[in-house]
C-alpha cells in the first residue's frame, strides 16, 4: 500500500499547499485530501504529484523516512527544510568511520611492529 501521507510532508518542503498542488494537476484539493486518507490512486495521478513535487513516484511505496528523500532536480533535500538533525548524525558516523580507520591504522603498524621483532 502506498504511504501518501508523504504528499503533505513534500508539499511543506516544496513550499506549495495541497490545493496548488491539487489545482497543478487538475483535481481539488478534497480530491488530493480522500487519496492520502484511502492510500490509493490509480498511477497516472500519483506520476502527476511526483513530477509537482520533484520526487520520484516510488518514494510513496518506499518505508524511505522523509528527511533522506532527494529531490529529483537537486533542488536540495528535506534536510535543508527540515533542520539538521539527519546531516548532524550523518556527520557523527563519518567521525566515527575516521576514527575507526586510524584506530585501524595504529593496530596494523603494531602488529607490524610486533612481526619484525
Amino acid at each position: 500500500m502506498a504511504n501518501l501521507f508523504i504528499i503533505r510532508d513534500l508539499c511543506i518542503r516544496n513550499r506549495i499547499t495541497i490545493r496548488e498542488l491539487a489545482s497543478k494537476i487538475g483535481r481539488d484539493e478534497s480530491a488530493i485530501q480522500s487519496l492520502m486518507r484511502n492510500g490509493s490512486t490509480n498511477t497516472k495521478t500519483l506520476e502527476d504529484i511526483a513530477k509537482i513535487l520533484d520526487v520520484s513516484a516510488g518514494v510513496f511505496f518506499d518505508d524511505t523516512p522523509i528527511n533522506t528523500i532527494t529531490q529529483k532536480g537537486g533542488r536540495g533535500n528535506a534536510a535543508s527544510i527540515y533542520g539538521n538533525a539527519m546531516v548532524g548524525k550523518l556527520a557523527d558516523k563519518d567521525r566515527e568511520i575516521a576514527n575507526l580507520k586510524k584506530l585501524l591504522e595504529e593496530k596494523e603498524r603494531t602488529i607490524q611492529i610486533l612481526m619484525n621483532k
